[in-house]
């Protein structure tokens, strides 16, 4: 009875210890360590699930050394379309449609309308693309996730985490110390040489929504396209607000 009651403490005292584990931030702070699950677990119940989206977004794009800044307007129903109009000094340079399988381009500037699949988002941007994936990153979501060997850990003072799948594929992503917010992703395609890095903040009020990301920084590179950025600000965001769509080529 004696070695049973000792053993009974042995596992509880490693079951706390196990539960109450933390990591010093760089500032000191202690931050507990949390399992993969729980991890995950945050990320799908951040999601966004609406029928309608529609927002401003100022532009800055770095590719290889240029720089070209631009404004636009988005506007997005659940799976089924995604609205885009950009300008630049005021004046509409292009419009783009995309639906579930197709994109639509009217480029103003040269005069010319393409209507393509999605084979053209990967083959511009060397990344690979979906309707689905678009959509959650204009929402905000996490995307490319995988249940595949995921393991939980604490970096740069954030949480995360690191997945990878059958294919020479690493997906990592960080969540915030105190509120789990989605703050950056990164993906690693050894097969291609390519790599795509999302940071997301300044979490603020949107509507109903509590905390939605308006900002983002998006960083590629690839043998093809080398390194290209896109910084995105995002303001009077609306969701659930049906809007309008015109597309003409004319």
């Amino acid at each position: 009875m004696k070695f049973n009651n000792q053993l009974l403490l042995f596992f509880c005292s490693l079951l706390f210890i196990t539960a109450c584990k933390t990591v010093k931030t760089s500032d000191g702070t202690a931050l507990r360590v949390r399992s993969a699950n729980f991890l995950v677990k945050k990320l799908e119940q951040q999601k966004l699930d609406v029928e309608w989206m529609t927002a401003k977004v100022k532009l800055k794009l770095s590719d290889n050394g240029s720089t070209t800044r631009a404004s636009a307007d988005i506007r997005m129903r659940k799976d089924s379309v995604i609205w885009m109009t950009v300008r630049k000094f005021g004046i509409e340079g292009a419009r783009v449609l995309i639906t579930t399988d197709s994109v639509y381009l009217i480029n103003r500037l040269e005069r010319e309308y393409l209507v393509q699949d999605f084979s053209f988002i990967e083959s511009e941007f060397n990344l690979p693309a979906s309707f689905e994936t678009l959509q959650d990153f204009i929402l905000g979501n996490v995307f490319f996730m995988t249940q595949e060997n995921i393991k939980s850990d604490i970096n740069d003072d954030a949480y995360h985490l690191t997945a990878s799948d059958a294919t020479p594929f690493t997906n990592e992503y960080w969540l915030g110390a105190e509120d789990f917010n989605l703050e950056k992703m990164y993906f690693n395609d050894l097969r291609y040489q390519r790599e795509l890095t999302v940071k997301q903040s300044d979490y603020l009020p949107a509507g109903e929504i509590i905390a939605f990301p308006h900002r983002r920084v998006v960083e590629m590179r690839s043998q093809q396209t080398g390194n290209v950025s896109v910084e995105m600000d995002l303001s009077k965001v609306k969701f659930n607000q049906p809007a309008n769509m015109p597309f003409r080529k004319r």
